[in-house]
């Protein structure tokens, strides 16, 4: 049995843009779930593993830090964790 999932490839959000982006899963068991443990206000994930979070205009801090939990089959666990930077915080 295997479940891996990997942080995003985009790492840069834009103040009062959407920053959007699916989270990568492999794994040889049905049943996938996402649960956002740790990330800034407003960022949600959706039951298929996309991730969305309207970014305030004026946000702060430059870095956030995302925390996922994936699960398969309800038995079957893994933790991504991975930072969002800011693209006017270069």
């Amino acid at each position: 049995d295997y479940l891996v999932a990997t942080a995003p490839k985009k790492t840069m959000f834009e103040p009062g843009g959407i920053y959007q982006n699916k989270i990568q899963v492999e794994t040889n068991r049905p049943n996938i779930g996402y649960r956002l443990l740790s990330g800034p206000k407003g960022m949600e994930i959706s039951p298929t593993g996309v991730l969305v979070w309207k970014v305030p205009g004026l946000y702060q801090p430059n870095i956030v830090d995302v925390i996922l939990s994936i699960t398969s089959d309800g038995n079957h666990q893994t933790y991504v964790a991975f930072k969002l930077k800011s693209i006017r915080g270069r």
